[in-house]
C-alpha cells in the first residue's frame, strides 16, 4: 500500500470498523494518536500494531499528540 498525503486519527483506544474503513483508503499516509487513545503501554502497542497491519506499510507515519497524555 502506498503512503497518501493525508494524517487521520482514530476514535478510541482499539480500531473499530469504521477505523479500519479509513485507514485502508488509499489517500491515507499516517496517523495521529491522541490522548483519548492511550491506557497503558501494553495498549498502545497492541493499537500501533494493529494499525501497521490494516496499512500493510512499514513506512505508514505514526505520531502522537503529546500535550494531554498522562503517563
Amino acid at each position: 500500500m502506498s503512503l497518501g498525503p493525508l494524517m487521520v486519527d482514530i476514535a478510541g483506544t482499539e480500531l473499530t470498523p469504521d477505523d479500519i474503513q479509513v485507514l485502508s483508503h488509499p489517500l491515507v499516509g499516517s496517523v495521529i494518536l491522541f490522548s483519548r487513545n492511550y491506557r497503558d503501554v501494553a495498549q498502545v502497542s497492541s493499537l500501533t500494531a494493529a494499525i501497521r497491519a490494516v496499512r500493510r506499510a512499514p513506512r505508514s507515519g505514526l505520531a502522537a499528540n503529546m500535550r494531554r497524555a498522562r503517563w
